[in-house]
């Protein structure tokens, strides 16, 4: 059997591949060197302005309160004209029993009517201003130079004094306006503003009725009061009108952001 000699002493020896020497692995990646954010270190942001949220299922929603408090008007029309035949006989024949209990009753059944109506028109005004308010912080993400005021404005302006009756008109048309499509190729888009001036026009003219109705309401005089009655017949008919145009209002409003959101700002055809 052969032996391999040894190497003499003090000769230098080859030296022996060891873990060291050899060629090195790339580390495995481990949970602790993937990368948890942005390739400078920061963490991730939101976004800090306002971003567009859809307004379809408040819209569904609004509309159906706005249906519910438009029917349940209607015996207020009724109201008003038993009040008016009441004061008719009052005036025709005298403060006689038969007349006195008439009015008496045409009077509870008003109140009971306003009651009513009041019921279903609080959570509906709410239900408005809070789908108003997301349409406007849309709108602002559409144009954001097409407002003058902020968002907070959309609630707000609802409940200055005198203001009330021309401000929320001007921000539903500048909500209106940004909402809009460009025509195909980018260029302005004429849209027609009808559905915001029918629905602020009957709004706004039932409001004004309803305070000559109640000044006139504040008289002993039984023909003022008739008179009054006459008012506020005229004033409830109107809101009857606008509480039906508020619904195309809110349901048009919803589809142009709902198209501009998902179409893109130009309009398809």
């Amino acid at each position: 059997m052969s032996v391999i000699p040894s190497a003499p002493s003090g000769a230098p020896r080859s030296p022996e591949p060891t873990e060291a020497s050899g060629p090195t692995e790339a580390p495995e990646p481990t949970e602790a060197s993937e990368p948890s954010g942005p390739a400078d270190g920061s963490a991730a942001v939101e976004p800090a302005g306002p971003v567009l949220r859809s307004p379809v299922g408040m819209a569904t929603a609004l509309s159906v309160l706005l249906v519910l408090a438009t029917v349940v008007a209607l015996p207020q029309l009724l109201a008003d004209y038993r009040l008016y035949a009441s004061l008719t006989a009052f005036i025709d024949d005298g403060p006689t029993s038969a007349t006195m209990s008439g009015y008496a009753a045409a009077a509870r059944f008003a109140s009971i009517a306003s009651s009513l109506a009041l019921f279903a028109q609080l959570p509906t005004a709410v239900l408005f201003l809070v789908w108003f308010h997301q349409v406007r912080v849309n709108a602002g993400v559409f144009a954001p130079e097409g407002f003058g005021r902020g968002t907070r404005w959309a609630v707000g302006c609802w409940f200055i004094p005198i203001g009330h009756l021309w401000l929320p008109f001007k921000t539903a048309t500048e909500i209106w306006g940004a909402s809009a499509q460009a025509a195909p190729d980018g260029s302005w888009r004429r849209v027609s503003y009808g559905p915001v001036v029918a629905w602020w026009a009957t709004w706004a003219g039932s409001h004004l009725l309803q305070v000559v109705a109640n000044r006139l309401g504040a008289s002993d005089s039984a023909t003022v009061l008739r008179t009054s009655m006459t008012v506020s017949f005229a004033a409830d008919l109107l809101f009857l009108a606008s509480g039906v145009l508020a619904v195309r209002f809110v349901r048009g409003l919803t589809a142009m952001q709902y198209a501009k959101a998902t179409q893109g700002p130009n309009a398809l055809v």
